[in-house]
């Protein structure tokens, strides 16, 4: 996962001011979510959903923090990072997005939609 982050912020334009992190598991997640996340703009630079009391995507990241995405390894993404720093995260109460992760879940998934 942290690869994936390095490679998907190096790709940002010079003008991009910040930059939202979803995961492809979770593709019911509300749109009203994200809007949640985008909203919390402001105070410190990063914004991050809070689900069952644990930092969960979406996340959002300003530019003046785009360097901490290089600090991330292994498959944790900037879970631990963002544990770690609290001081830097605003986080935003959402409910749990269901991660699909087998065929199972996805032909699940198509069949309710």
């Amino acid at each position: 996962m942290s690869e994936s982050l390095k490679l998907g912020f190096g790709a940002l334009p010079e003008s991009a001011e910040a930059a939202v992190i979803l995961l492809g598991d979770q593709p019911t997640l509300p749109a009203s979510s994200i809007s949640a996340i985008v909203a919390g703009r402001g105070e410190r630079p990063i914004i991050a959903g809070r689900s069952q009391g644990h930092i969960t995507p979406p996340v959002l990241v300003e530019r003046s923090h785009f360097g901490m995405v290089q600090e991330a390894t292994g498959d944790s993404g900037l879970r631990d990072l963002l544990n770690a720093r609290p001081e830097l995260v605003t986080a935003v109460e959402l409910p749990v997005a269901d991660d699909v992760d087998t065929p199972e879940q996805l032909s699940d998934l198509e069949r309710e939609g």
